[in-house]
């Protein structure tokens, strides 16, 4: 409810949404008194009431609202509580992060929301920072190479892997929105690196790429998607498939599949205290007011097919202000067309704005060859994570009586793939290829592969527009001649 009505406000402005937000939130606060309730004190608290925590995210989207930090100050207090009770989802709490040696087990979707109750606090408390500091030193053993975060439903304590830990797309959107919370309150454009490369790679590859239908659970290197995570699994597992709604598991990653692009756009500009900065990049338009001026800024861009942006800045009258533009970390240089200056990883333009002033930023970058945890190779270009693509066979599962909608399944036809390497002396032999349609799921890269016996060369096309696929490659050290 409390979300609703926040969206709500902020489409519209209504007051009086706001005064009922303000009344909603006293009672709540009336209710559950600071310092005088227990209200994570239950019998059982598995899944539902452990999401409950999540209702900081609107207290602290009050408090940037109104500016009463009443909010985010009670936010912290039901944090504290949380931490202090005995609760079925406890890797995110105080005594949890403050042990050097905890290994994350839970439910994945919980760990990931409950990033963002640790960084209320340690931005509300200082006292608090080191333990966020933890949290961000573990978190990236527990991504994959898409960023994808482990929890193909539960973490167990396991660290990543490409091939055998999945993730949940739940999971993804609520991590997405802890890098946005981390974003805003940091100001590091480190975070929109993260949600850039989380969102293209992790979220558009368990997307179906022709068909409105998601999987539920997903592994970067996918080799089945007909309701088993491997293949030869004894059980079915109704997570590893494409499905419009998968009520047969749980209608929840559908709705937060929905959440994605609209929190990508939601983000995409991050407010500084003299103007802004454009964080993500796609086509859009931004209207902001600086001074009491109106200003719209448009972006023109097929981005990522094309590393180039366009921005159109319309200013009503006169206004100086600054604006900012992210300068990527796998960026190897950025050209703007306009005076600025660069600084904490972006390019910085102040000046007065009128009327209507376009210019144009193009990014340039590199095919770059990174090793996992695992030490396998994985190869990106720009902020795109490239898979080998391998053919299946489709199976309809289900069909929905509301055409087109469908459950579908696929199966493996080039299992010889799955065992494919990189060879040692082939790693600079990779080389992207663009393409003239503007549909950046039609990139390319070409380089060579070690299947044993000879090398092959074959095409790596972008994760998120693939269904079974292999992301990680062993390299293979020697021998090549034998």
């Amino acid at each position: 409810m409390y979300r609703g009505l926040l969206g709500y406000y902020e489409a519209t402005g209504n007051a009086k949404v706001l005064q009922a937000l303000k009344r909603a939130f006293a009672n709540l606060m009336e209710g559950y008194p600071k310092g005088q309730s227990n209200p994570f004190c239950v019998e059982n608290s598995f899944s539902g009431h452990c999401h409950g925590l999540t209702i900081v995210d609107a207290l602290c989207e009050m408090t940037a609202i109104t500016g009463d930090e009443t909010y985010e100050e009670y936010a912290v207090w039901l944090y504290e509580n949380y931490s202090e009770n005995r609760v079925s989802e406890e890797d995110m709490k105080i005594e949890s992060l403050e042990n050097p040696d905890y290994f994350w087990k839970d439910h994945g979707v919980h760990a990931y929301e409950h990033v963002r109750p640790v960084v209320i606090a340690a931005y509300r408390k200082p006292a608090y920072r080191h333990l966020l500091d933890q949290l961000l030193a573990k978190l990236p053993f527990y991504l994959t190479p898409s960023g994808g975060p482990v929890g193909d439903e539960w973490i167990g304590g396991r660290t990543a892997n490409a091939s055998t830990t999945g993730y949940e797309f739940c999971s993804v959107t609520e991590l997405f929105d802890s890098y946005a919370l981390l974003l805003e309150k940091s100001g590091q454009m480190v975070w929109g690196d993260k949600m850039e490369w989380l969102y293209y790679n992790a979220g558009m590859g368990m997307k179906h790429p022709t068909e409105s239908s998601i999987m539920y659970c997903k592994n970067d290197n996918c080799y089945t998607a007909n309701r088993h995570h491997h293949r030869g699994d004894v059980y079915a597992d109704e997570r590893y498939k494409y499905s419009p709604a998968h009520q047969t598991t749980a209608v929840c990653c559908v709705p937060n599949m929905g959440r994605l692009t609209p929190h990508y756009v939601q983000n995409m500009y991050h407010k500084e205290k003299d103007g802004f900065t454009a964080v993500l990049f796609g086509g859009s338009r931004f209207t902001y007011e600086l001074d009491g001026v109106p200003v719209t800024v448009r972006q023109v861009t097929d981005y990522p097919a094309h590393l180039t942006v366009q921005f159109e800045v319309t200013a009503k009258h006169p206004v100086t202000f600054a604006f900012g533009i992210r300068k990527p970390r796998w960026a190897t240089s950025m050209q703007v067309q306009e005076a600025g200056h660069e600084e904490a990883n972006r390019y910085v333009i102040e000046k007065e704005w009128s009327g209507t002033q376009c210019f144009t930023v193009t990014f340039t970058c590199d095919v770059k060859m990174h090793t996992d945890f695992c030490k396998n190779l994985f190869v990106s270009y720009g902020p795109l994570l490239y898979a080998l693509p391998i053919e299946s066979e489709e199976h309809t599962i289900f069909t929905y009586a509301l055409s087109p909608f469908r459950e579908v399944g696929y199966e493996s036809t080039q299992p010889e793939r799955e065992t494919w390497k990189i060879h040692e002396d082939d790693r600079a032999s990779f080389r992207h290829q663009d393409t003239p349609d503007g549909n950046w799921q039609h990139q390319s890269i070409t380089g060579h592969f070690w299947d044993g016996e000879k090398t092959i060369e074959s095409t790596l096309v972008p994760m998120g527009g693939t269904i079974l696929r292999k992301v990680t490659f062993p390299m293979e050290i020697g021998g090549k001649n034998a």
